[in-house]
């Protein structure tokens, strides 16, 4: 279990129309965790998260409709994560927001 690692910052690619979703593993704990819409030029709407259980994750992968483009790099994810914080921090509950700005250390 010391070794496990959640990755961050996975982009999925919908094979009908493009869109995209960036999955921020924020509470891990609670078997959520927060998928951030993106269309198919690669940016993302950060003021519009949404939280997606582990439940849906699993489905989004099985279902074939999706395939995985890998992870945005770590300097990426951080520019990715300041900006969710700062559009939709103020939207956010407030253990969120703090699982949140606890990724950025």
């Amino acid at each position: 279990m010391a070794d496990l690692q959640f990755r961050q910052g996975t982009v999925y690619e919908n094979e009908a129309d493009g869109a995209r979703l960036l999955l921020i593993h924020h509470d891990p704990m609670n078997l959520r965790s927060m998928a951030v819409p993106g269309s198919p030029d690669g940016n993302f709407d950060c003021a519009a998260p949404a939280m997606i259980a582990i439940d849906d994750i699993i489905a989004l992968r099985k279902s074939g409709s999706w395939r995985e483009l890998g992870d945005v790099p770590p300097e990426v994810f951080a520019q990715i994560l300041d900006a969710v914080i700062n559009t939709a921090g103020d939207c956010l509950p407030e253990n969120d927001l703090r699982a949140l700005k606890a990724l950025k250390k």
